[in-house]
C-alpha cells in the first residue's frame, strides 16, 4: 500500500504483510517529521497487476553488469586510504608510525581526522595535534573508526536522482547503520564490531553505481515501487539485478575482504549469507536506521527484520531500544564534524 504522510509529504510502501492482521485501522509515527500517519485498510490485499516491461535477458543482464565494472575502475582514492588503514591495523606487527604513514598520504583525510578527533564527541577538544597522537589518546580502533568515517563521507555523500535521494541523505543513512551495527556486536564483545562499522559505511554502495542507470528509467522504476515492488525488487525488474548485488560485485572488483562484500550482498536478507555474523548485524542496523528517521527512512518500512536476526545476534527488544538511542545520539554529535568544512 502507498501511503503518503501529510506533514512532510513523504511517501512509503508499506507491504500487506506488516499490517496488524487483526486491524483494519492503525497508526504510526512517520519515520522523518514524527507526524502521525493514520492508515485504514478498506479492501482484502488483490493481485498487483505491475506495468508492462519484461525483465532483462540473462545475456542483457551480463552484458549491462560488465560494462557498469569496467567503468568502475580501480577503488577510489580515499577509500584505498581506509582500507589500507585497516589492513596495518589488523597487523600486529605493524603499529603506530605505520598507521600514521598511511593516512599522512592524503592531506585532507588527516585534515579531517584531526578535526573529528578535537570534537566534543570525543571528548579531545584542541589537544590532538597529529595522527599519531590521535591514535595514542584515542588508541587504534577509534582513530580507525574516525578515517573510515572521513573517508565514507567524502564518497557517498552525493545526490542520487534516480532514488531521488538528497545530498547528504544516503550518508546520514549509512553512518545510522554503521553505528547500530557496531553497537549491536559491541554487546556480544565480538571482535567484529570493527568490521560492522566499515560494512554499515558502505553497505549501499550499489546505489552510488546504479543511481546514473536507474535515473534514465526513474519513471517506469517508480511505477514499479508504487505498484507494490520493494526497491530491490524494482532494481531486479529494470536492470536485472540489485543494488546489493552490484555492491558486491563492486568490492570483488576493488579486492575489499570477503566478510564485508558478503554482508553488503545480505544485508537485507542475512538468512542467506551462510550464517554470517556481520550480514545479521548489517541488516539489524539497516532496519534501526530505517525506524529511527535518519537519511532513507522509508526502507524500514519496506524491509523488515528477518525472525532469526534477533537470536543470531543474542539481541532483545530491550536491546533495539538502547541501540536506537545511542544510534541517533552518535550520529547528530558527528554528522557536523565529518560533513563541516
Amino acid at each position: 500500500m502507498k501511503i503518503e504522510c501529510s506533514g512532510c509529504h513523504k511517501v512509503y510502501i508499506i507491504p500487506e504483510d506488516r499490517f496488524p492482521k487483526d486491524k483494519d485501522r492503525f497508526a504510526f509515527p512517520c519515520p522523518a517529521c514524527k507526524e502521525i500517519i493514520h492508515v485504514e485498510r478498506t479492501a482484502e490485499p488483490k493481485d498487483v497487476e505491475f506495468p508492462a516491461n519484461a525483465p532483462p535477458s540473462p545475456e542483457s543482464v551480463e552484458k549491462l553488469k560488465a560494462k557498469i565494472l569496467a567503468r568502475l575502475g580501480d577503488l577510489p582514492a580515499v577509500s584505498r586510504v581506509v582500507f589500507k588503514a585497516r589492513d596495518v591495523m589488523a597487523n600486529p606487527d605493524l603499529g603506530i608510525k605505520e598507521l600514521a604513514g598511511v593516512i599522512e598520504k592524503d592531506p585532507a583525510m588527516v585534515s579531517k581526522v584531526l578535526r573529528v578527533a578535537n570534537s566534543a564527541y570525543y571528548g579531545l577538544s584542541g589537544t590532538v595535534s597529529s595522527i599519531q597522537h590521535a591514535t595514542v589518546l584515542l588508541g587504534v580502533k577509534r582513530v580507525g573508526e574516525i578515517i573510515s568515517m572521513s573517508g565514507a563521507s567524502r564518497l557517498i555523500d552525493k545526490p542520487l536522482a534516480g532514488y531521488k535521494m538528497e545530498s547528504g541523505e544516503l550518508w546520514e543513512h549509512s553512518l545510522s547503520v554503521a553505528f547500530a551495527s557496531k553497537m549491536i556486536l559491541q554487546k556480544q564483545n565480538s571482535e567484529l564490531s570493527s568490521d560492522a562499522f566499515v560494512a554499515g559505511l558502505i553497505h549501499d554502495i550499489g546505489k552510488m553505481i546504479l543511481d546514473p542507470y536507474i535515473a534514465e528509467n526513474v519513471d517506469l522504476f517508480e511505477s514499479f515501487i508504487a505498484n507494490g515492488m520493494t526497491p530491490i525488487e524494482a532494481e531486479t525488474q529494470l536492470l536485472g539485478f540489485s543494488h546489493t548485488e552490484m555492491g558486491y560485485e563492486a568490492c570483488v572488483a576493488w579486492g575489499i575482504p570477503e566478510a564485508l562484500r558478503t554482508a553488503i550482498r545480505f544485508h537485507h536478507n542475512p538468512s542467506e549469507s551462510g550464517d554470517r555474523l556481520l550480514a545479521y548485524a548489517v541488516a539489524f542496523g539497516d532496519v534501526l536506521a530505517g525506524m529511527s528517521g535518519v537519511g532513507t527512512s522509508a526502507e524500514g518500512l519496506v524491509y523488515p527484520m528477518e525472525t532469526e536476526t534477533m537470536a543470531r545476534l543474542g539481541a532483545t527488544d530491550e536491546d533495539i531500544l538502547s541501540v536506537l538511542g545511542d544510534m541517533v545520539e552518535s550520529v547528530q554529535k558527528v554528522e557536523e564534524d565529518i560533513l563541516g568544512e
